[in-house]
């Protein structure tokens, strides 16, 4: 295994970005760095020695960063090779790890490779939090999710999950007990089980542990879910699961609008018939006027009548998001500001609050580092603080379900 190291130095003055459309801009299947949507890394004074096996991949590299005049050479690996002069990525890290970033000049036809990849660089010292490792193709997946793919289709939403624990749908933490607490989770991919770091529902989990409170978590966040996916996964299966507390975490998955005249539709099902069926018309209800924020937030209010239907207390969130912060970096607007997201972004941040049946955490992590491993997605440490403000919230309802 070969990665990319970049070295920062003080002998280029200025900003260099990589984004996954600068490599080449007709062939993303052929190099593709995935550390942010729109942006890779920053070195607002800084110049470049790149390690990597001397590949097509590497020859892209170094066009690109010799469009900034940016000198690239050598070789990282598992261990050092003085032959194909590669080095050894422990003695690489040993003189600190804050100026390199590390790309993983490799493709995964076996996830195993990729998990093994990524634990020997976390282990030198880099990490996600600090956005100092990536790689050409996808990496931040979670280890389980890479090895058992049991995505299947479902016939209301579109497609779903089989979990090997808890429930189809529905990941379990913890277990049913006399006197324990049951608790449902909705959500997008940043509270399901898809990403690297621990996620929010874990260590909600936890916490309930550290205070001896027996819990049951129903976790049945999936990527894409968006409000009305919510929606129909609690009409369908809170009767029969019966939950004490409901949880939703959203709003990143309903700031585009659909391809339909009706925002009430699920986006899996869309997609599926423009591809069954690419030039056949097809209905999507009454044509409605609705603006996104007022959408979500509307059936946000409909998640709590029918968890209290159901018997549970609901506790609805807007999910943290840096779309529109004020006062942007260079940094921070290559990464977080997207043109497809800004108009209904502001929006949200301009009507969202906590009076309105749901926690406004939208600005939780306006400018703070170490939050995001993408545009959307959080780190360990924004999971953390997630998890802290849940808890935090359901306290008062706690004492009454016990």
């Amino acid at each position: 295994m070969v990665y990319t190291v970049l070295y920062k130095t003080s002998s280029f003055v200025g900003y260099c970005f990589l984004s996954r459309y600068s490599i080449h801009p007709q062939r993303h299947d052929v190099f593709s760095l995935m550390l942010f949507d729109a942006i890779l890394v920053e070195f607002q004074i800084c110049s470049f020695i790149v390690y990597s096996k001397k590949n097509l991949i590497a020859g892209l590299i170094e066009e690109v960063l010799n469009l900034y005049g940016i000198q690239i050479n050598g070789y990282v690996g598992d261990a050092a090779d003085d032959e194909q002069n590669i080095k050894d990525i422990h003695e690489l890290s040993l003189d600190g790890t804050d100026d390199k970033l590390i790309i993983i000049n490799e493709d995964f036809p076996d996830p195993k490779r990729l998990i093994k990849i990524r634990a020997i660089i976390e282990k030198e010292g880099f990490s996600l939090e600090n956005q100092n490792y990536t790689s050409i193709r996808r990496y931040t997946v979670r280890a389980e999710w890479l090895l058992i793919r049991t995505e299947v289709y479902d016939p209301l939403l579109g497609c779903s999950r089989l979990n090997s624990e808890g429930k189809q749908n529905w990941n379990l933490y913890g277990r049913e007990e006399k006197g324990g607490i049951r608790v449902l989770v909705l959500g997008n991919s940043a509270s399901s089980e898809e990403f690297h770091p621990e996620n929010w529902v874990s260590k909600l989990y936890h916490k309930f542990q550290a205070d001896n409170i027996k819990v049951a978590i129903y976790n049945g966040a999936y990527p894409d879910d968006d409000i009305v996916s919510e929606i129909l996964r609690l009409l369908r299966d809170g009767y029969i699961l019966r939950p004490q507390v409901v949880i939703s975490m959203s709003g990143v998955c309903n700031l585009q609008p659909k391809e339909a005249v009706n925002e009430f539709n699920v986006k899996k099902a869309i997609n599926l018939i423009k591809e069954l069926a690419p030039k056949q018309k097809y209905n999507s209800g009454f044509c409605s006027q609705e603006t996104l924020y007022s959408f979500w937030s509307r059936n946000v209010n409909l998640l709590r009548v029918i968890s209290n239907f159901y018997g549970a207390q609901f506790f609805g969130f807007l999910q943290p998001m840096n779309h529109t912060m004020k006062s942007m970096t260079l940094w921070e607007k290559s990464l977080y500001e997207k043109d497809e997201l800004i108009v209904a972004s502001r929006e949200y941040a301009q009507y969202a609050n906590d009076k309105s049946g749901y926690i406004n955490l939208m600005k939780l992590f306006e400018h703070q580092n170490q939050m995001f491993i993408d545009s959307d997605h959080y780190t360990d440490k924004g999971h953390e603080m997630i998890a802290n403000k849940v808890y935090e919230a359901i306290q008062r309802v706690i004492h009454d379900l016990r």
